[in-house]
């Protein structure tokens, strides 16, 4: 899942991407607009809250009870209804910058209405890939999805019929090791699913078992 901050005015809130569409953490858009009972705005004014829970929700909350998430609609029902002068520009701030920038490029550059030069908002989304990149090499040792496997370590492109090929053969090779395969809850076309997270060095042995050593598809070196 997809994690985006932005900040308003000195203040940080945040958003998931699920199916290409920003949905935003309802208690600090409720905070910032001024509510003092954010849960009771988000229970008067929104009509569509999702609330997301265990594997879904770690990276946003601790809580075991799970977090609600608000789509663009509700964040304007929200913003009409609120009291605090400064909600118009914090509207026109969302449409005029952070909501154009997620549809054109699938992200927003933090702090990038205030860049004073092209050049400027060029080093800004080089230092933010940078930081994706380092937040990825951190997983490359973790248990992984065949989809992060791919888009990782891979050079070509997976069919449907690889991707199956891979994840069964890397399952026929945790239950040779006895390597756990554990579940992971995810959004998926508005619904929870659960996906598989194999330990990678499975999938290395699974595509290798597949593709041989003329790796077809072609597979990339670890990030180091």
């Amino acid at each position: 899942m997809e994690i985006k901050s932005f900040n308003f005015n000195g203040v940080e809130f945040r958003a998931v991407i699920i199916d290409n569409d920003p949905w935003f953490v309802a208690k600090e858009v409720a905070e910032i607009l001024g509510y003092k009972n954010t849960r009771k705005a988000v229970q008067d004014h929104c009509k569509s809250p999702k609330l997301l829970k265990g594997n879904s929700a770690e990276r946003l909350t601790k809580s075991p009870r799970g977090i609600y998430v608000i789509p663009e609609r509700d964040m304007y029902r929200l913003i009409m209804h609120s009291q605090l002068p400064g909600a118009k520009e914090f509207e026109e701030w969302v449409v005029g910058t952070v909501l154009p920038a997620i549809r054109k490029t699938g992200g927003y550059i933090q702090g990038e209405e205030t860049a004073e030069s092209e050049m400027e908002l060029i080093m800004r989304g080089y230092q933010m890939l940078m930081n994706k990149v380092e937040e990825y090499r951190k997983k490359l040792e973790e248990d992984v999805t065949v989809d992060f496997y791919r888009a990782v370590y891979m050079r070509e492109y997976l069919d449907k019929t690889d991707k199956s090929a891979l994840g069964r053969k890397a399952t026929e090779v945790c239950h040779g090791k006895k390597w756990e395969i554990k579940k992971e809850r995810r959004v998926y076309k508005g619904n929870m699913v659960d996906v598989n997270l194999y330990p990678k060095k499975a999938l290395d042995i699974a595509a290798k078992l597949l593709w041989g050593e003329r790796e077809k598809p072609c597979m990339q070196q670890s990030l180091t």
